[in-house]
C-alpha cells in the first residue's frame, strides 16, 4: 500500500474552459517512478466549514483494481468549481494545516506530495478531474497521474455569516406623508424613516430601502418584514419606488438588477434581518420574491427576486454639529451651517477642510443627512473638516451668488467674508489653498464651479455633482475658464439627470480649457440615490488632493 500526502489544495484564480493532460516533463526532473490512475466511482463525504469562510469539500476516488484517492480541497464554494488547483503548504489567512491523501494499493511505499496540479471542468453535468502530483522528499522523483469522469454530488449548506463585499450606511429623519391638497409633508408623531443605501462590492449604487418604524429603537429592532406601499403612515411599512421620469427623477425603495438598471419596487414584502459576522461585524440581509417594479422610464416592470446577503453596516465615524448659527451682518440675518469632526478632533490639530454645497431647496444637512458623509469619512484614507452651509433661505434659492433675480442677498459677500473665516478659525482649519476643497450638487454643483473658478487662490480642487453649468441671470462659468492656474475639476453626472446634456457641452469645453479635469459619467438620476454614490468618492479624491498629514 503507498501513501502521498499533498498538503493545501487552493483554487488558483482562473478558470479553464478545458482541461488536458500535461506531459510528465513539464514539471522537469527525472523519475524513477510513474503511475497512472484512471478512477470510475466517487463519494463526497462530509464538507466542513472552517474560518474566514473556507470550506473543507471531501471526495474520495476510487476503481475496480482497489486504488483510492482521497481529496480535500479547500475553497470558499460548497461544491466544487470548475479551474485550477495547486498544492501549496499553507494559506496564511487560515493557520491551518490539512492535507489530501493518495492511496494505492499495488505497493507499500509511502510518498509526501510535495508539488503538483488538479484541473476540474464540468461538461454536461459530469466532472472531469485531471492531476500530476510529484514527490521529490523521498530518494529520486516519483510522479502520479490521475484522471476522473463522472458525477459530484456536494450537499450546499448555510453560508458563514461572512461580509460579501456589499456596504449599508443608513440615515434615520422624521418620518412624514405628503398633505393631499397642499402637497406638503405632515409629521408622523413617534416615527422615523431609516433609509439604507447599498452599494456594491466595487462601490456601485446597489440600492436603497425607506422603512418606516419606532422612533429611538436599536438598529437591530428593525429586522422583519415590511409591506411596500406608496405614502406608508405606520410602522412596518415601506416606501414604495417612483419615477419622474419627464424630470429625470426617482426614489424610494429600488434595487440595481444584474445589467445595471434600476428596478423601483412598488409592492410586496421585504425582508430585513441583522446577522453578527464571523469577525464581529455587522452584516444585514434583504430578502423578497415575486416583487413587481417599475423601470426608470416609468414602463412596467414584470417581478423581480430580492436575495442580497451579508451586507456590511458601515460605521459612522466622527462627529456632526448640525444647525450651528452665524449671524450675518452682510445677510441682516441667522444663516445656519453643519460641521463634521473626523475622529479624534479635540481642537488642538488643524485639518483640511472641504466646503460641500447643497442643491436648490436643499438646507446644509442635506450631505450629511443624505449624503451620509459620517458613514464613509473613516474610509476616505485623510482626515478633514466638512463644512456644509446653508444657501437656500426661507425657501429662497440663492444660487451662491450675489443679487440672484433681483432679491439683494449678497450670499458669496457673505460666504467669503464671514463664514469661510469664521469656521476657519473655530475649527483650526490648515492655512492656504492646498488644504480648501469645494464641492457641491446641482444648484451647490454650479456654486462650486463658480466659486472654484472665479475665486482660483482659494480651492485645491473642484468637485461637481450634476452640477447646473448655465443658469439665466448668473455669472457665466464657461467665460471664468480661461484664466491661467485654475483648480482641477470633476464633474460627477448620471446619464439619465436632465441636466446630463449640458453637462456634456461643458466637458467640450473643459477639452479646450488649461483645466486639469476628469468627467464621470454613469447610470443615474437627478437623485440622492446617485449623489450618495458620490460621497465616498469626493472624500476619496479631496484625501488624495490634500497634503499628506
Amino acid at each position: 500500500m503507498k501513501k502521498i500526502y499533498l498538503l493545501w489544495l487552493l483554487p488558483l484564480l482562473c478558470l479553464l474552459a478545458g482541461c488536458s493532460e500535461n506531459p510528465i516533463d513539464d514539471l522537469g526532473g527525472k523519475y524513477d517512478y510513474v503511475k497512472r490512475f484512471n478512477f470510475e466511482n466517487a463519494e463526497v463525504g462530509q464538507t466542513l466549514k472552517l474560518k474566514k469562510g473556507f470550506k473543507e469539500l471531501n471526495i474520495g476516488l476510487s476503481n475496480a483494481q482497489g486504488e483510492k484517492m482521497d481529496l480535500k480541497v479547500y475553497l470558499r464554494d460548497w461544491v466544487l468549481q470548475p479551474g485550477a488547483y495547486t498544492v501549496a503548504e499553507s494559506i496564511t489567512e487560515m493557520d491551518l494545516v490539512k492535507n489530501f491523501t493518495f492511496i494505492g494499493s499495488t505497493e507499500n511505499n509511502e510518498y509526501v506530495c510535495s508539488e503538483g496540479s488538479l484541473n476540474v471542468v464540468i461538461e454536461n453535468g459530469l466532472y472531469k478531474i485531471n492531476g500530476i502530483f510529484t514527490d521529490r522528499a523521498n530518494e529520486g522523483a516519483h510522479q502520479f497521474v490521475v484522471n476522473y469522469k463522472g458525477k459530484l454530488e456536494f450537499i450546499v449548506g448555510e453560508d458563514d455569516p461572512e461580509p460579501s463585499g456589499y456596504k449599508v450606511t443608513m440615515s434615520k429623519q422624521q418620518a412624514t406623508i405628503q398633505d393631499p391638497v397642499t402637497y406638503q409633508p405632515i409629521p408622523l408623531p413617534g416615527l422615523s424613516k431609516y433609509t439604507f443605501k447599498i452599494t456594491d462590492p466595487d462601490g456601485n449604487d446597489a440600492g436603497a430601502i425607506d422603512a418606516i418604524n419606532a422612533t429611538d429603537v436599536d438598529i437591530t429592532a428593525l429586522a422583519g418584514t415590511y409591506k411596500i406601499q406608496g405614502n406608508p403612515d405606520k410602522a412596518w411599512l415601506m416606501d414604495n419606488g417612483w419615477t419622474a421620469p419627464d424630470w429625470g427623477m426617482a426614489g424610494g425603495t429600488y434595487f440595481v438588477a444584474p445589467d445595471g438598471k434600476k428596478q423601483y419596487i412598488t409592492g410586496g414584502e421585504l425582508a430585513i434581518e441583522f446577522v453578527d459576522g464571523i469577525n464581529g461585524e455587522q452584516l444585514i440581509n434583504f430578502a423578497g420574491s415575486a416583487l413587481p417594479f417599475i423601470n426608470a422610464d416609468g414602463t412596467p416592470g414584470t417581478t423581480t427576486n430580492v436575495s442580497l446577503k451579508f451586507a456590511e453596516m458601515l460605521t459612522v465615524s466622527g462627529t456632526e454639529l448640525r444647525d450651528l448659527k452665524i449671524n450675518s451682518a452682510v445677510l441682516g440675518r441667522e444663516v445656519p451651517y453643519s460641521v463634521f469632526l473626523p475622529d479624534g478632533y479635540d481642537g488642538t490639530k488643524s485639518y483640511p477642510v472641504l466646503y460641500m454645497l447643497h442643491g436648490a431647496a436643499g438646507n446644509n444637512n442635506d450631505w450629511l443627512q443624505n449624503g451620509m458623509v459620517s458613514a464613509f469619512a473613516a474610509s476616505a484614507g485623510r482626515d478633514m473638516v466638512v463644512v456644509c452651509p446653508c444657501a437656500t433661505l426661507d425657501g429662497f434659492d440663492t444660487f451662491y451668488i450675489n443679487n440672484y433675480a433681483g432679491k439683494g442677498v449678497k450670499y458669496e459677500e457673505f460666504f467669503f467674508t464671514e463664514l469661510l473665516p469664521k469656521v476657519e478659525a473655530d475649527f483650526k482649519i490648515k492655512p492656504g489653498k492646498e488644504n480648501r476643497g469645494i464641492s457641491g450638487l446641482s444648484m451647490g454643483g454650479y456654486g462650486s464651479l463658480y466659486y472654484g473658478l472665479g475665486h482660483a487662490d482659494m480651492f485645491c480642487h473642484i468637485y461637481a455633482c450634476s452640477p447646473a453649468t448655465w443658469i439665466e441671470n448668473t455669472p457665466n462659468i464657461y467665460e471664468m475658464m480661461w484664466v491661467p492656474g485654475l483648480p482641477g475639476i470633476t464633474v460627477e453626472i448620471g446619464t439619465k439627470d436632465f441636466l446630463y446634456e449640458s453637462a456634456c457641452g461643458f466637458r467640450e469645453a473643459l477639452k479646450n480649457s488649461q483645466i486639469q479635469w476628469d468627467f464621470i459619467e454613469r447610470e443615474g438620476a437627478h437623485d440622492w440615490a446617485f449623489w450618495t454614490a458620490c460621497t465616498p468618492k469626493i472624500l476619496k479624491k479631496f484625501s488624495e488632493i490634500f497634503p499628506a498629514e
